[in-house]
């Protein structure tokens, strides 16, 4: 990958302070509410071209005119050409010399501007996805707002891709709270201890506002999938919602993955009387065998993994699913948490060579089936499935049975958790340089449990409720953890990463954490340093905003009278600043240092 630096001596003099200057190198794009500039998209950029102008229109109340490249346009207008590697053909008139013949890499983007030449920015995706990347990276990185004027400082000249292919989201639905009111955030049921709040419920539209958020945000920041476990749902509106979902997210590249239950997790109709509901299919099946525990006793509500009616149970509900979800992006799935059948069948079939003789078995003979009727169905679809497992020196001398198992195209979706030098969780680590992936990982991911329901406390002001299943860590800051373990796993030719993306951006460790994710997952060999002082300076007012924000942030002190002095100090930087994107941060912090003052004082530290 290529990432030129960017000259931002004239972006963060609009963003130091209350009045900021326009230079003479600035591009205008909108004056004091008024258009500055045009769309000129070629035939495949509608879709990033819209969100565009819907930003501005958004923020400056300007909307900017929209045109095809026939288009006569006038001299005195700065021209935003937007267009992908496939359709640039169709501007090549208005393209630098540079960019007419780029090679860029899947999901890359080229950004240029240069005021020696013309008033134009030119930009570029690999693909439709790549186009979209790039308009949220000029967006946030590289346009500057001012009351209601947006400008951009030049030179420009940018040419980036990611490290890694998979960048993913993972999120439970009734875990999920993107609220912009950081105080309801914090009133999540199943998350906060006494929470009662359920946005994926509200009506009319709980489910797809909050979800369109999610995408509006990764595609923003360049992640490329979100897993969704609950996804069809007749609490929230059942197939209808799960299909405007999907295809929103397939608009603006992102890939919805929805979690299928092989085993367990309502199959693939996750609730509602549904034939492929796995309740609803043993209710109508009640001579099945049941999943035998290891003390004998059958699991209710689990089928026995080589019951033959089962396994064609499963082969029928993937042919209506992967021919009803069309916009899917891929599937997750797990067969239930570390179940393993005890029944005499599934026992003699895990005694035979070529089978794991754990649960590994009964994951890979219920998922297997799954995978090769969906991909008989589309073929470019992720299928992902968790193991449940870690890999260490032991799997790569003996490597599991079911690597083989799966067809080549599937996607191992490994743990990361408790490989990655965790201080808590791992403090001398498990993921020396010699280990890699055992033999028959074709493709892989891996997922990272830490700063979410099911993480550890790691700071004071970081937990959440606790359970037989969470460990209380939501709210935790753990952009050191995500940039060590990008670092790590490319090394291994690891494809991807999943962090649990459930808690919105109105908490100012959770979007750290996921501003980090966007960056390490791009870029696995920057440094915290060079993310902080080369990244952010334009999402919180510059280098030095940049770094107090991120010590405020991460400061762990239970003095009352300093987090007081902190809050006073976020309140007045939001104050001090003219870009709506960066006030928004600054209160956000504020409010969040107000909570950690109320807890302070009350001694629930």
């Amino acid at each position: 990958m290529i990432r030129q630096p960017m000259v931002l001596c004239c972006l963060l003099s609009l963003v130091a302070g209350p009045t900021p200057q326009c230079h003479a190198e600035d591009l205008m794009l909108v004056h004091e509410g008024k258009a500055q500039a045009v769309l000129v998209m070629a035939s495949d950029a509608d879709s990033a071209t819209r969100h565009l102008r819907e930003l501005l229109l958004r923020h400056t109340g300007a909307s900017l005119p929209m045109f095809a490249p026939s288009d006569p346009v006038a001299s005195d207008q700065t021209e935003i050409v937007l267009c992908t590697a496939a359709s640039r053909g169709e501007v090549r008139d208005r393209l630098p010399a540079r960019l007419q013949e780029v090679q860029l890499k899947p999901e890359g983007f080229a950004l240029e501007a240069d005021p020696k030449t013309n008033r134009r920015i030119s930009v570029v995706g690999a693909d439709a996805a790549g186009l979209r990347y790039a308009v949220g990276e000029l967006w946030h990185y590289h346009l500057a707002l001012a009351s209601k004027t947006a400008t951009m400082a030049l030179p420009l000249s940018l040419v980036d891709s990611p490290a890694f292919s998979k960048r993913m989201f993972w999120n439970w639905t009734h875990c999920t709270n993107w609220d912009d009111d950081l105080s309801r955030v914090h009133q999540t049921k199943h998350v906060d201890t006494n929470g009662t709040l359920e946005p994926y419920l509200a009506q009319p539209n709980g489910f797809v506002d909050t979800f369109k958020k999610i995408v509006d945000f990764q595609a923003d920041h360049k992640l490329n999938g979100l897993i969704i476990w609950g996804f069809i749902n007749d609490a929230h509106g059942g197939l209808a919602s799960a299909q405007t979902v999907s295809k929103y997210a397939k608009a603006n590249g992102v890939r919805i993955l929805p979690g299928i239950g092989t085993l367990g997790y309502g199959g693939f109709y996750f609730g509602g009387d549904h034939p492929y509901n796995i309740n609803t299919f043993i209710a109508r099946h009640p001579k099945i065998r049941l999943l035998v525990q290891a003390d004998g006793k059958n699991m209710p509500g689990t089928p026995c993994p080589s019951d033959p009616v089962f396994q064609q149970w499963l082969r029928e509900g993937a042919d209506w699913y992967f021919t009803t979800l069309k916009d899917i992006g891929g599937v997750n799935l797990e067969h239930g948490d570390f179940f393993e059948c005890h029944c005499p069948h599934c026992k003699k079939q895990r005694a035979l060579p070529e089978n794991d003789r754990n649960y590994h078995w009964d994951m890979m003979v219920t998922q297997v089936p799954v995978i090769q009727r969906g991909s008989k169905i589309n073929p470019d679809l992720w299928y992902a499935y968790a193991c449940y497992d870690s890999y260490d020196d032991a799997k790569m001398s003996s490597p599991p049975k079911f690597l083989s198992q799966y067809p080549q195209y599937a996607i191992t979706q490994w743990t990361y958790t408790k490989m990655i030098a965790d201080p808590i969780l791992n403090p001398t680590g498990s993921w020396p340089l010699a280990l890699r992936a055992p033999a028959g990982t074709n493709h892989s991911v891996g997922l990272l449990h830490q700063g979410s329901h099911w993480d550890v406390q790691r700071q004071w002001w970081g937990a959440s409720a606790k359970s037989d299943n969470a460990f209380g860590g939501t709210y935790s800051l753990v952009t050191d953890l995500i940039q060590q373990t990008c670092q790590r796993a490319i090394l291994d030719k690891s494809e991807g990463l999943q962090i649990v993306g459930q808690i919105g951006v109105a908490s100012p460790q959770n979007e750290l954490n996921y501003l980090a994710f966007e960056e390490f997952t791009w870029h696995p060999t920057e440094t915290l340093d060079g993310w902080l002082t080369k990244r952010l300076p334009p999402l919180y007012g510059g280098v030095e905003k940049a770094r107090r924000f991120f010590a405020l942030v991460s400061d762990t002190t239970t003095d009352p009278t300093i987090i007081a002095k902190s809050h006073k100090e976020a309140e007045a930087a939001a104050t001090s600043l003219t870009d709506p994107r960066q006030v928004r941060r600054w209160r956000n912090l504020a409010l969040e240092l107000s909570r950690r003052l109320a807890l302070a004082t009350a001694g629930k530290n």
